[in-house]
């Protein structure tokens, strides 16, 4: 190194322990894992629902039923 250089700076982002950096690399892996999959048909199906709204179900199919069960 030259007299009038200084060191190059070191990033504190790499001075990381690797546990730490494990951990947020299968923090990551495990959400792109649960990231939406487009199942094969499911514009298909979307597709057959706004075609056909008569075919959807509707409140008078199931007249006793409550969200979550309530009365």
């Amino acid at each position: 190194m030259k007299p009038f250089q200084l060191p190059a700076p070191r990033p504190e982002a790499v001075d990381v322990p690797i546990a730490v950096l494990d951990a947020e690399m299968k923090r990551l892996a495990l959400q792109k894992a649960y990231e939406h999959q487009p199942e094969p048909l499911e514009t298909e199906f979307a597709r057959l629902a706004c075609e056909h709204p008569e075919a959807c179900s509707c409140s008078d199919d199931y007249p006793n039923w409550t969200p979550g069960g309530t009365s």
